[in-house]
């Protein structure tokens, strides 16, 4: 993909019951993935949403049925996919919290 992408949590508002408000919880880069944590998901759920800071953003779309099937074939690239997978999900919790 091409660009950068804002990662955006929403939330509900404590001044009122209806009112959602959204917090920035990071920036998606060139070359970055994202969508993790709701393709390990049981539930299928985004834990966030990504918005496009510019206007022409590009990105590759990789369907979950693809990947479980691309898993299913190869123990070895099933290995090296949750690694990281795991990795991506270590660095993004890092830079979160600033340390572990």
């Amino acid at each position: 993909h091409k660009g950068h992408c804002r990662v955006e949590q929403s939330y509900k508002s404590h001044s009122s019951e209806k009112s959602r408000k959204s917090l920035l919880v990071g920036v998606v880069r060139l070359h970055e993935i994202f969508g993790e944590i709701s393709f390990l998901s049981t539930s299928h759920c985004a834990a966030a949403s990504v918005i496009a800071n510019e206007e022409n953003v590009c990105l590759s779309v990789i369907s979950r049925e693809h990947v479980k099937e691309l898993l299913m074939e190869s123990r070895e690239f099933s290995g090296r996919f949750y690694r990281y997978v795991c990795q991506v999900m270590s660095d993004r919790l890092c830079s979160t919290l600033g340390t572990i």
